[in-house]
């Protein structure tokens, strides 16, 4: 596929990068590139996918608009989601110390990248 090339340079220009994936609204993994397996980047994708669900359904109750960007943080990792479009996401897992502003650059170039091959 022409996403992965794009899903592999993102993950190899952003030091402490664990994983990349581009997703379905429903957390279906269109493509995914990085060091973490294959199905646990598909199972990141499908909670991502639920978690995002559950926050638009909040933000469309409250009238906040579309959902754009999130970041989840745990103890050894942070996920970074931005929205490509009103069906599909990109995420990109971060391991411990990586620059998270730098992250979030690449992550929108990345992004627009994309957005050209759709």
């Amino acid at each position: 596929m022409v996403f992965r090339p794009i899903l592999r340079d993102l993950v190899a220009i952003v030091d402490g990068a664990l994983a990349a994936l581009f997703i379905d609204h429903q957390g279906e993994a269109v493509d995914t590139a990085g060091f973490l397996p294959d199905y646990d980047r598909k199972v990141i994708g499908a909670y991502q996918g639920i978690f995002l669900t559950k926050i638009e359904t909040i933000c469309r109750t409250l009238d906040h608009g579309r959902v754009d960007r999130v970041k989840i943080e745990w103890e050894g990792s942070t996920i970074l989601k931005s929205a490509v479009d009103d069906e599909y996401y990109l995420i990109l897992v971060l391991g411990p110390g990586a620059n998270e502003g730098f992250a979030w650059n690449e992550l929108a170039r990345t992004r627009e990248r994309i957005r050209q091959e759709m």
